[in-house]
Order: C-alpha cells, then structure tokens, then sequence
C-alpha cells in the first residue's frame, strides 16, 4: 500500500520511481485486442489487474473482490450499461477511483461521468501520455481522499475522548460541590 500522507510523486519519488503502485484495478472492456493493450498498460501501472469482458462480469467481481481501489471500463458493454454498472459500484464504494475509456465523447455521457465524480474519461485510442496523466492523478485523487478520511476518524475519535473526560470531570466536580 502507498503509505498514507503520502501522494504518487512522493511514493514515486521515493521508490525511485518504480511502479506499479500497490493498488488493485478492475478492467472492463469487451474488444480483446483493446483489452490486451490495455491490460498491458495496466500492469505497468498496478499491483493487480482484474480484467473482465463485460458489465455483468465486473460487478460480479467487483462484488466478490474486497478491494479493488480503480475501476477502468469502456461504457458501450455487451449486456450491461456501463454507466449502470458505475452506479452499482459507487453506491456499494463511494472511495472508488473510476476512468472511462469510451469510443464517443456525446454530452449525455460526458454529463453522466460528472455526476459520478470520474478521475478520468479518455477517448480511444487513448495517447499513451494522456493515459499515464489520468492514471497518476486518479491515484492521487484516490490517496488524497483516504488520508482525509483516516484523518476524519482520527479527529472524531479524539472528539469521542474529550467529551468522556469532560464528562468525567463534570462528575467529579458535581461530586466535589454536594
């Protein structure tokens, strides 16, 4: 895992610049020759690739596979909407890392990644540059998120504990005053 507080360039720089990050990926995509190319980027980039061949497949996945941290989907899937599927999988994992590979950049598509929060839609064929960009900055957006969360709960849990010693002492002092 990248240690936490840290953000890619830092992991990046110092790990020497070896990737692939110790995230897992969920691929979606129905044309093999892509999802070869593709799964091979992918690999360069991540720990573990999972690579499915449709909509129905990844979320079954998804579903069976704790901790897969960056979804990577085509839309047009064979069966299953893509977009649904997305739905699906932020409404059970809201800290999930979400980039669309899509052959059509229509407004109606564009709209629906913006109401999903996506790190990234690239069109095909994707600039290998582009891809690494997106890449990178999804992953940095995904770690920026779970340090704010851990720091969240750590700022709760000391609220919890004040107030038990605020209590606390407000007992004592009510005890003190009779």
């Amino acid at each position: 895992m990248v240690e936490e507080g840290k953000n890619v360039k830092e992991y990046n720089e110092k790990s020497e610049g070896m990737l692939p990050f110790p995230l897992t990926v969920l691929y979606v995509e129905d044309d093999p020759e892509a999802r070869e190319l593709t799964r091979f980027f992918l690999e360069s980039y991540f720990t573990t690739v999972l690579v499915t061949e449709n909509g129905e497949e990844a979320l079954d996945t998804f579903l069976r596979t704790p901790g897969i941290d960056v979804v990577v989907t085509d839309l047009s899937l064979p069966g299953f909407d893509g977009f649904e599927m997305l739905r699906r999988m932020r409404k059970r994992q809201e800290d999930l890392a979400i980039i669309i590979f899509s052959a059509y950049a229509e407004t109606s598509q564009l709209l629906q990644a913006i109401e999903l929060s996506v790190e990234g839609y690239l069109l095909k064929p994707f600039d290998p540059e582009r891809f690494e960009e997106v890449i990178l900055s999804g992953v940095n957006r995904l770690l920026r998120r779970r340090d704010v969360r851990k720091y969240q709960e750590g700022l709760e849990e000391r609220i919890r504990q004040l107030e038990t010693e605020c209590s606390a002492l407000r007992a004592r002092l009510e005890a003190e005053e009779k």
